[in-house]
């Protein structure tokens, strides 16, 4: 019995560093995407240099200070719910910039 408690504490570690790790690297992708991207939109007149260095520091404030709120929510809930929030809250984000595009091309 207690073996059979070991194997699925196990498995369950294994999927939740799978999932934070996923989690991870689609931030970090996200934001070395931006970064690898400012040339062509500052080229092509998109952004202005002050402005796409203004999002490059906006990306690293929020960084630094999820970092601190999600370390103080870590400590007083479980895993499973501060990994449930973090898939929402990127499945969410897409759609909500694809609903705010739809708006302004209705007007």
């Amino acid at each position: 019995m207690k073996s059979k408690k070991i194997l699925t504490s196990m498995k369950r570690s294994k999927a939740l560093m799978i999932t934070c790790w996923l989690i991870y690297m689609i931030a970090y992708l996200t934001r070395n995407t931006y970064n690898a991207s400012i040339v062509h939109l500052t080229g092509e007149g998109l952004l202005t240099t002050s402005l796409a260095g203004l999002v490059s520091t906006c990306y690293f404030v929020s960084y630094g200070c999820g970092h601190l709120i999600n370390g103080f929510l870590a400590d007083r809930t479980r895993p499973v719910v501060m990994l449930g929030a973090a898939i929402l809250a990127l499945a969410i984000r897409p759609w909500k910039r694809f609903i705010m595009q739809m708006e302004t091309e209705k007007q």
